[in-house]
Formats: structure tokens, sequence, C-alpha cells
């Protein structure tokens, strides 16, 4: 062997290992599946009712708090803060909710679990530096070239899910796609 073929060799021999230790060290960083249970305390005064998707378009009224007068913004004051109206539709179920303004679409899910603990789950995977991709609801998982993308009053949504604060009289729907 000549010098450049052996400094070769003793650098090949000293970095590859190195650089398989930090490559796999790094797939498993990012491939690993997190799930977090959270309890979440909800205002005891909060509503949330579940409706079939076809008659979510019938409703005329919307759900007020116990202590609003006027349904005109659907905008109601519960407890010295202002709460919204917000409809969440996945698949053939409809979900109606009172939340705090301000409130994302993530913690609206989880809202929705603690309420609905039998009619409504979701699971998600959080990669860092990324987000969180949500890829299961209500037992239905993604898959190759299936994804759960999210439409905010029929737009498809450019940001995550822990991104989107809700607006009062929004429609959310989940799509698997």
């Amino acid at each position: 062997m000549n010098i450049n073929k052996k400094f070769l060799y003793k650098k090949l021999k000293f970095y590859l290992p190195i650089s398989l230790i930090i490559m796999f060290g790094l797939l498993w960083l990012f491939t690993r599946e997190k799930e977090i249970k959270l309890i979440i305390p909800i205002e005891k005064n909060y509503q949330t009712i579940v409706l079939p998707q076809n008659q979510i378009d019938k409703i005329n009224s919307p759900i007020l708090s116990p202590s609003s007068n006027s349904s005109k913004d659907n905008v109601s004051n519960l407890n010295n803060e202002k709460t919204i109206v917000v409809k969440l539709i996945v698949l053939e179920k409809a979900y109606q909710s009172n939340i705090k303004e301000g409130t994302n679409l993530l913690e609206l899910m989880e809202i929705l679990v603690e309420k609905n603990k039998s009619d409504f789950s979701f699971k998600y995977k959080k990669y860092p530096g990324v987000g969180i991709f949500i890829n299961e609801i209500n037992g239905q998982s993604d898959g190759p070239g299936n994804y759960w993308l999210y439409y905010i009053n029929g737009v498809e949504s450019s940001v995550g899910a822990s991104d989107y604060q809700l607006k009062p009289e929004d429609m959310i729907e989940w799509r698997l796609e």
C-alpha cells in the first residue's frame, strides 16, 4: 500500500464507526414514537356536543355558555373569559364545543378526548424541530400515501394543529387523504 491508501484506510477506520453511531442515533431520535397522556383541567361550564356530520349544517342556534344571553357572534363571557364556538368534523362524526378564546386545535382535540372518552380519540408523533403529526383519529390510522390533513372552513391548512389558533365559528374538518 502506498502512503495515501494507508492514510485513507486509517481515517476510514476511525470515522466510519463514529459516523454510523451518529447516524443510527439520529435515526432513533427522529423515528421513535412518543405518546403523551395529558390531563387538562376544563371549566365545568364548557359544553361539548356530539352530532352526526349530516346534522351539523342544520344547527340554527349556537350552543351558548350558561352565563350568555346573546347569540349574535357566538362569543360569550364565561367567568370573565371569552369563549368561542367551534365545530370539528372527523369522518362521519361532528363535534361542537365552547372553548376559551386563544385555544389551538391540538388543545381542542385534547379537550374533546377528556369530554368524550369513549367517542373521540387521537394519537400523534412529535418530531423535534418539525412539530406534531396526527397519525390516528377515532381509531383510523394513517398509512402509506394517506395522511390526516385538516381544513379550516373548507380551506386546507398551512400550519400544524398546535399552531392554529381557533376563531369564532371555525369549522375544522379532518380528512384522511
